[in-house]
């Protein structure tokens, strides 16, 4: 009943939070990626358990080390459990689709985190956990944090982004250690011209050139095409539609990849995802996390 009881007051006392604002539940102060968390829900880590499966996920909110609003939404598998395919949604809004929260045995199980960055607030919202078979075997309805991304269009500078931390199982059942940031920022010279820049860091090798894993983003492209491939050739972490690749002035870094498209107009899309592959298995997705952009508006 006191678990109940916690996550009832969460839900009764939160609404839409501005930066700054304190509402809801607060959290111990803690750093989770680069989010210095201050509100949780619910306040600890729940479980959820049905058919075998067992895992537990948290929705954390705070301000980003820049300064901007950030959330956190994690999972991890419990102790025992089988690997364990979720999809946690907020109505239509992704929050996190992992096909297999990965088997731990020794008490030690490590969390799934995505973090996203940005100029907004957060606010309550029914959300869903899928899991089991096809992450739609069983259901639990909850309560959690969401963004309300609001960026500036018309600043000089702009930036959302998302950070993941955690390890995806692979087809043959060996796992990663993944971490990497994905970014979508605007550039406005003095001048009035636009950039957008689309930038992967990571040190994780097997998202580095030539690794085993690749991202796709669905972000919209000048040519129409809303996927980005991951390349199964070249030596780049992920792969753009030649009419985008085509336009822009690409940069690989040690850490970072980053593409450089000059625009006239830009638009930005919310919806949009990313996720995580096998190079050789593309259309299997290990994990799908939400990761807005800027896009050229034409």
């Amino acid at each position: 009943m006191g678990g109940l009881c916690v996550l009832l007051v969460a839900v009764l006392t939160l609404a839409f939070a501005q930066p700054g604002e304190v509402v809801g539940e607060a959290a111990p102060e803690a750093q989770v990626l680069d989010c210095l968390v201050d509100r949780a829900l619910p306040a600890e880590p729940a479980v959820t358990a049905d058919g075998g499966f067992s895992f537990q996920f948290q929705a954390l909110a705070g301000t980003a080390v820049d300064g901007r609003s950030c959330t956190v939404h994690r999972l991890r598998n419990s102790p025992g459990g089988p690997p364990t395919p979720v999809r946690w949604l907020a109505g239509a809004e992704l929050l996190v689709d992992k096909a297999r929260l990965g088997r731990c045995d020794d008490g030690s199980c490590e969390w799934v985190e995505v973090a996203r960055y940005f100029e907004g607030g957060f606010e309550l919202s029914d959300s869903t956990l899928g899991y089991g078979l096809n992450a739609d075997q069983f259901t639990s309805v909850t309560d959690s944090l969401v963004a309300v991304t609001e960026p500036n269009l018309g600043a000089i500078t702009a930036s959302v982004g998302t950070e993941v931390e955690g390890t995806v199982q692979l087809a043959d059942e060996s796992e990663i250690a993944i971490a990497f940031t994905v970014r979508s920022r605007l550039r406005r010279a003095d001048g009035g011209s636009l950039t957008l820049v689309y930038e992967l860091e990571t040190a994780t090798p097997a998202l580095q050139p030539g690794g085993r894993l690749a991202l796709v983003w669905d972000a919209i492209t000048p040519g129409g095409d809303r996927v980005l491939a991951p390349d199964r050739t070249a030596d780049r972490a992920f792969e753009l539609a030649p009419t985008f690749a085509g336009d822009g002035r690409v940069e690989l870094g040690p850490d970072i990849y980053a593409l450089e498209l000059p625009v006239d107009a830009l638009a930005y899309d919310p919806r949009s995802r990313l996720s995580v592959v096998e190079r050789t298995r593309p259309d299997a997705v290990l994990l799908s996390v939400p990761m807005p952009a800027f896009v050229p508006d034409r």
